[in-house]
């Protein structure tokens, strides 16, 4: 409690934090859910959003019943999320292969997310690509995951080489 008055604290804010913690509430400590993956819909959107920040669109292809799926999920593309180093860099997107749900285009017509992935030429999940604003592929795209230790680098590797692609075309 010393520390609370050195530090200017109110000795109530230090109590109610303490039991919180030791309660566990929900909310309190929790991650944001903005480590949660957003399930693209209209990509005419998450390319404008893309496109306003100059980063790229990286899209995972998943299916339900994918354990490598959720691997790339937890072990990367979650924590991606929740650092802000990121998110200046890239908009991360996934699409369902399971549900075969019907999206928005780059064109903005509605297309299915088997076929939408078909113009890519996925077939495997977990598949990464990554696009401009265009939906042009400026970065090759990753399939499957191989090696855990290593795999965040070659993504990485994907997202700065897309957008120095873009930065690229930006110049012409």
């Amino acid at each position: 409690m010393i520390l609370a008055k050195l530090l200017k604290i109110p000795l109530a804010a230090v109590y109610l934090a303490v039991f919180a913690f030791a309660l566990n509430i929900p909310g309190i400590f929790a991650a944001s859910d903005s480590d949660d993956l957003i399930y693209s819909s209209d990509l005419t959107q998450d390319a404008s959003l893309a496109s306003m920040g100059d980063r790229i669109l990286m899209i995972e292809f998943s299916a339900e019943d994918c354990g490598y799926c959720r691997l790339l999920e937890e072990e990367f593309l979650k924590p991606m999320l929740r650092n802000s180093g990121y998110s200046k860099k890239v908009v991360i997107r996934s699409i369902s292969l399971s549900d075969d749900y019907s999206l928005v285009g780059f064109d903005g017509q509605s297309i299915s997310a088997s076929k939408f992935a078909s113009r890519y030429d996925v077939y495997v999940t977990p598949t990464l690509v990554f696009l401009n604003e265009q939906g042009e592929e400026v970065s090759e795209k990753l399939v499957g995951i191989w090696s855990v230790d290593f795999f965040g680098g070659y993504i990485d590797e994907r997202i700065d080489s897309g957008l120095n692609q873009r930065f690229l075309n930006s110049k012409l």
